[in-house]
């Protein structure tokens, strides 16, 4: 059963009070409300970052996936990002012309991906040229 964010909120404050997070992570109950704060926000960052890139409004990313700009604002939101379908993330990502991954992988790589999510430039739409580099 999965907690409302309030408790995963307080784990978290609780836990890392305690330990730092390499440590804590050793706890697979730690871990799991590791994953749940993190992967919702760094979705949600990333969403805003591409929106602020192209210059556009959240209405004019509404337009463009189908909804409401009211939406956006919920998808750019920390709090929400966790519960954003497969569906609604590629609406998301044909609107914005860039690709989506979706991966599952060990600790080191998602917290090295994690560290480096908020430095990462937001992705280029797709053009021509961008292939270029795949047959250099």
């Amino acid at each position: 059963m999965l907690l409302q964010m309030s408790s995963w909120e307080d784990i978290w404050t609780e836990r890392m009070a305690e330990l730092d997070v390499l440590q804590a992570l050793q706890d697979k109950d730690f871990r799991k409300s590791f994953l749940w704060r993190t992967v919702g926000p760094a979705v949600s960052r990333q969403i805003k970052a591409l929106r602020l890139s192209r210059g556009l409004t959240q209405k004019q990313v509404a337009d463009g996936c189908g909804t409401k700009a009211p939406t956006v604002s919920r998808w750019e939101n920390p709090a929400y990002g966790h519960t954003l379908s497969l569906t609604t993330l590629l609406k998301i990502a044909q609107f914005f012309d860039v690709g989506l991954v979706v991966r599952l992988c060990d600790w080191p790589t998602y917290l090295r991906w994690l560290e480096a999510i908020d430095s990462a430039p937001a992705p280029e739409p797709f053009t021509a040229e961008s292939l270029q580099e795949l047959t250099a």
